[in-house]
């Protein structure tokens, strides 16, 4: 198990998603490759907002159902589940591969990220894995929830899994998480045969002021 799994289960998880590495008097967080990135798309004193309202008329379950039957990781066009809420946040970084530390650095920020987009005190959210997000979000869809976001591709099913272990021992203690803590890996992608990579750790979620309940 990597160290940095490790002390973050010591560390119990956080009332805050609170910057741990240096930052120039920006507040820029110079260890994070993708701070450019949240940077530009998500600004520091944007306002919170309620998710854009969207043409129902693009939402049936059998559009979306047929884009989960033909989805090839490799290939797929995110733009076309755009409508249905779903939209791909994988950033690829841009000097070789991650530390484990910078996975889920933007990991995390990008949930709080999603949090901040529902808006964090009517925000219901879960974090999860899986190997066919499209399909997935079906059944999300069905019991309230509204969007998702997919936050990392990887080709290792126990990387994925401590990763989604390490956000919710972080994000489980929060107003409006649906995992409960010390969880994490427990999924289908453990069934065998497993599945084929690619894996993809994703935030779902839904508006606890909303007509419909979520979850």
């Amino acid at each position: 198990m990597d160290e940095w799994f490790e002390e973050l289960l010591q560390q119990g998880p956080r009332p805050k998603c609170a910057k741990t590495s240096p930052s120039d008097e920006s507040g820029v967080d110079l260890d994070d490759p993708y701070q450019d990135y949240f940077d530009r798309t998500y600004p520091p004193n944007a306002p919170s907002s309620p998710p854009e309202k969207r043409d129902e008329s693009v939402s049936s379950s059998s559009s979306l159902a047929s884009l989960a039957a033909d989805f090839d990781a490799l290939n797929f066009p995110w733009a076309s589940v755009k409508p249905f809420g779903i939209l791909n946040h994988c950033v690829m970084p841009r000097h070789g591969k991650p530390t484990s530390g910078k996975v889920l650095a933007h990991a995390k920020n990008q949930i709080q990220a999603f949090r901040e987009q529902m808006g964090v005190r009517v925000c219901v959210f879960k974090v999860g894995i899986t190997c066919n997000p499209i399909q997935r979000f079906i059944s999300y869809r069905e019991v309230g929830f509204t969007d998702m976001w997919v936050v990392t591709m990887c080709d290792s099913v126990d990387s994925i899994s401590m990763l989604e272990a390490a956000c919710i021992a972080l994000f489980s203690a929060h107003v409006g998480c649906r995992n409960k803590a010390e969880t994490g890996g427990e999924g289908a992608l453990n069934r065998s045969p497993p599945p084929k990579p690619p894996f993809f750790l994703y935030v779902t979620g839904g508006r606890a002021d909303q007509l419909r309940k979520v979850g």
